[in-house]
């Protein structure tokens, strides 16, 4: 039945306009070549990734190889390279409060461009169902991206389907060998790249959907408020010191001397990162005291608590959003809720759309590459017949 639904969409009335067909075969030739920009940038961030590791291991041992750590901080430097850090997940769909929030309390990150994922060590364990939902929703698009673009070439599926692999979610497509051996090379590649290109598509969307503030859109017309002055506190962890201290809904508009207004101007007129390499910094970093500034819901008296302990467990202890919600009976959490599975969608996203188009064994970048061999190798043979 999924066979015939999925053969529907993509030889529709619709997909019958030679416009319309020519647009789509354009859209997977793109993903073809997407993907193997991708093959090259994943080789590259593994073998950054290698150095890295080899660095770290001759700066504990004392060789002369950590010299390449520093060299490799360069080479990012002055790409601009970006780094995530687990310890502090910001959420995507909030503005610049959330950053300078983050920076205040666990301070820059680790430039590291791997990091494992260990429930409960590199991993929020509040995080987890945020992180199977959005492993599941990459894994169905990607193998969803097989399926259309195999039904486009008329290559029928033979079996489609989800897994759970201990506690990990996946999913799968089988493809009838026959008719796929039996198609054009290119249209083989548009059928291997389209996983990726499905992903990096969704990397893509979601990213422009938060950032350029539709997300919050969606919320403010659905019965949620934009607050400007701070962060809404949505949740505190029950193990919390901060438990029932800090009440729910609370606006936290200070934390320290730092203001955590979205607008610039109403802080100091100058750049948020001037001068910041020359701050002072306690040698005692992992834990310290902090004063917190918060208004109560529906009340504009300002309250001061002094938090002591880490700032990195009160970073992922307390959940804050952006958003508050203007009537009672709507969920106060799902704002935070939606921003957080969004951050996982796009970096599981951008995960499978490098990482399968390396050209390793059991991954579509092994197909893709001994395809692209073949298809040159096809072109040569044809211009040696023509001369």
């Amino acid at each position: 039945m999924f066979n015939n639904v999925v053969a529907a969409c993509a030889q529709c009335s619709l997909t019958r306009c030679p416009l319309v067909s020519w647009l789509i075969d354009g859209f997977y030739r793109v993903g073809v070549c997407v993907s193997f920009v991708s093959m090259v940038v994943c080789v590259g961030v593994l073998c950054t990734a290698a150095v890295q590791i080899a660095a770290r291991i001759g700066a504990k041992a004392g060789y002369p190889l950590a010299d390449a750590w520093n060299m490799v901080l360069e080479v990012q430097k002055y790409l601009g390279v970006a780094h995530f850090d687990q310890r502090a997940t910001p959420h995507v769909g909030s503005d610049s409060q959330h950053s300078r929030l983050s920076r205040r309390l666990v301070g820059t990150p680790d430039p590291q461009v791997l990091r494992p994922i260990i429930p409960g060590v590199t991993l929020p364990t509040g995080h987890l169902w945020h992180y199977l939902l959005a492993l599941s929703i990459c894994a169905i698009i990607h193998e969803l991206g097989h399926a259309f673009a195999a039904a486009r070439a008329r290559v029928p599926l033979r079996n489609l389907g989800v897994f759970v692999m201990g506690i990990y979610p996946g999913a799968f497509v089988e493809l009838c060998k026959t008719k796929l051996d039996q198609a054009s090379v290119g249209s083989r590649l548009s059928i291997v790249c389209a996983g990726v290109w499905h992903n990096a598509v969704t990397v893509l969307l979601v990213f422009v959907l938060v950032r350029s503030g539709g997300l919050g859109a969606v919320f403010s017309h659905t019965g949620w408020t934009r607050v400007t002055n701070g962060v809404v506190i949505s949740d505190v962890a029950s193990n919390s010191p901060l438990h029932n201290r800090i009440p729910l809904l609370s606006t936290v508009y200070r934390i320290d001397d730092v203001y955590l207004q979205s607008n610039y101007s109403n802080t100091w007129n100058t750049n948020d990162r001037f001068g910041e390499t020359s701050i002072a910094r306690s040698p005692f970093a992992s834990s310290r005291v902090v004063r917190i500034y918060y208004h109560l819901p529906n009340n504009q008296t300002e309250n001061m608590l002094l938090y002591a302990g880490s700032p990195t467990e009160l970073w992922l202890d307390v959940q804050v959003s952006s958003l508050c919600p203007r009537y009672p009976y709507l969920p106060h959490t799902l704002p935070s809720w939606i921003e957080t599975l969004m951050q996982y969608i796009l970096s599981f996203s951008l995960a499978f759309c490098l990482l399968n188009a390396l050209p390793a064994y059991y991954l579509d970048g092994d197909l893709a590459f001994k395809l692209l061999i073949t298809a040159v190798e096809q072109r040569a043979r044809v211009a040696r017949a023509t001369k």
